[in-house]
């Protein structure tokens, strides 16, 4: 094998997990327990408590980390997608038109990526969060690099919210109480809700109501 098709070839696998552990690394907070969290700050040691305080924080407002892990995660996408065009499309120009090679190449890289960047990390840290929570102290060094970004980021989403009629600082849309007892029914109905769990929620939802 060629040398430099070597090296391409664990470049660019590098940048592919790269992308994948960002990946997890917003998946393992949108699937972190806060409870268990707070029980670890609690009754952890001293370094298990600092951590998982740590987590904690961004688990109580994840908007701002998760928005983090997919730009860091797209930066590394395009340099994947770039590279992956520029070391293996010429490897099929004998093949067929460079246009083709380079169609073939993105499609592979794409496969690749909605793999390791959707299924694979949400599937895992939805199995097993506590392992999937070791990606978040070298990503929240990520996060904290990338917050001017951020913050410059946030500036023009604010300016164009404003040139649509959009307020900034109007609240969130909640999720409204028939579409939590809508979601009840349907999770009785699919079995990821047990009947003697789905009384109990309709009670507190009824009693919440009446309060």
């Amino acid at each position: 094998m060629d040398p430099l098709l070597g090296q391409s070839i664990v470049i660019e696998i590098v940048l592919l997990l790269l992308c994948g552990f960002f990946a997890m690394a917003g998946a393992s907070v949108e699937e972190a327990s806060e409870s268990r969290l707070i029980k670890e700050v609690e009754e952890g040691d001293r370094k298990a408590s600092r951590k998982a305080d740590r987590m904690l924080k961004i688990v109580e407002e994840p908007e701002a980390f998760l928005l983090s892990m997919h730009a860091a995660q797209l930066l590394a996408a395009l340099f994947a997608a770039r590279f992956a065009i520029v070391s293996f499309s010429p490897l099929l120009d004998g093949w067929m038109d460079h246009l083709w090679a380079d169609v073939i190449v993105l499609l592979c890289v794409g496969f690749v990526l909605l793999w390791l960047t959707v299924y694979v990390p949400r599937s895992y840290a939805a199995r097993r969060p506590q392992k999937a929570a070791a990606c978040f102290a070298p990503a929240r060094l990520v996060f904290l690099l990338l917050r001017p970004m951020n913050a410059l980021f946030q500036l023009l989403t604010d300016l164009v919210l404003r040139l649509m009629g959009v307020r900034p600082s109007d609240p969130v849309e909640e999720v409204s109480e028939d579409e939590i007892m809508l979601m009840v029914e349907e999770g009785e109905e699919t079995g990821a809700i047990e009947a003697r769990i789905h009384r109990f929620l309709l009670v507190a939802q009824k009693q919440e109501i009446r309060s």
